[in-house]
């Protein structure tokens, strides 16, 4: 996923068209914890964009505890002089001086197989990670410190909640094998939050649910749509591991991308915000087949496989109910990426050579 080829560069003119630049100082510093992760990889790619179309003169640090695969993902940016990459885990002090304005937080895993191999190591990144993120936050005086979250953190919702706002609680059996994501990214927030009360560190949260596009995880991840997609883009016919009656709704790279810089530049510090599509739910069934429809010259086909007990312990068993976005619509926001549109672009991400 090179930041040049053309669907990189469609999807950096589609954040442009919905949030307005204007809004960001130029010459700040930002930091971007995570950074081969899918979102955290858009964000770099978004902030080179407005350096190199806008001359912003951002200067951009990305945090990766893996050098060797950072260089391999951003090969083709590495000779800037406003990008530069730190070895570092955020388990850790961060013991390096560097000057920041904002830190997007966005180190963590949430793939089921993670959760069942590791989920102490989830624990740590969403704990120990953001006391370190915050700690640093504190001592270089920051003006804000943007925290990746889940819709998960709701928890199960009472039986009469048909939409999630920011302010619903719901509850979580923190001793659930899942319990490992949730739970610490409650705790994430909570100590964000803290940080705010005690050393008045501004702040964004982000309550992100099911987004997807170019560069995100695929192999041996175990979320549906990572699966779905792996499946194509390797020509193997699609296996379901349930009835496929699931509904979700799925959330494109670029619309999050430029609800994430809403949210952090134009909404309110301290606040939290529900990010996510509910404009195209879809049964996980009606998704396979979705896909099978888009690359009729693959010729595959969708069937059924029971899922282990085992498997059935990493995923979210809670009734499914909708997230309200009002909170980050009623700041310009809207998802403009259909999902035909969305799916397209992720499958041919992995097959072109741009």
């Amino acid at each position: 996923m090179k930041y040049n080829s053309k669907i990189i560069q469609d999807d950096m003119q589609n954040i442009d068209n919905m949030f307005s630049i204007n809004k960001i100082e130029k010459n700040l510093s930002i930091m971007v914890t995570g950074c081969n992760g899918m979102i955290a990889t858009y964000l770099i790619y978004y902030f080179i964009h407005l350096n190199d179309k806008y001359k912003f003169n951002l200067k951009i640090y990305g945090i990766t505890r893996n050098l060797k695969k950072s260089v391999e993902k951003y090969k083709d940016v590495l000779d800037r002089n406003d990008l530069e990459f730190i070895n570092h885990d955020v388990n850790f002090e961060f013991d390096f001086d560097i000057k920041v304005d904002y830190i997007f937080h966005f180190a963590s895993s949430a793939d089921p197989n993670n959760i069942l191999k590791n989920p102490v190591d989830i624990i740590k990144a969403n704990t120990l990670g953001t006391i370190n993120v915050m700690e640093y936050a504190r001592k270089k005086n920051v003006k804000k410190v943007i925290f990746s979250s889940t819709r998960e953190v709701y928890g199960k919702m009472n039986d009469d909640c048909e939409l999630i706002n920011e302010k619903d609680l719901g509850i979580i059996d923190w001793l659930g094998v899942r319990a490992c994501y949730p739970e610490s990214k409650k705790m994430g927030e909570c100590i964000i939050n803290s940080y705010n009360l005690q050393y008045n560190i501004p702040y964004t949260i982000l309550r992100i649910a099911h987004s997807y596009g170019p560069g995100m995880p695929v192999s041996n991840d175990g979320r549906i749509m990572s699966d779905l997609i792996n499946n194509v883009i390797n020509n193997e016919n699609i296996v379901l591991k349930s009835d496929g009656s699931s509904v979700r709704g799925f959330c494109y790279i670029s619309d999050l991308i430029s609800a994430i810089m809403i949210a952090t530049f134009v909404g309110d510090s301290n606040s939290t915000y529900n990010i996510c599509n509910e404009d195209e739910n879809i049964t996980i069934l009606d998704l396979a087949n979705k896909l099978v429809e888009l690359f009729p010259k693959k010729k595959l086909s969708v069937s059924y496989k029971k899922m282990s007990q085992v498997e059935k312990e990493a995923y979210c068993k809670f009734k499914r109910v909708k997230m309200d976005t009002n909170k980050i619509r009623s700041l310009g926001w809207m998802p403009i990426v259909d999902l035909d549109t969305g799916l397209k672009n992720t499958v041919n991400s992995f097959e072109r050579r741009d």
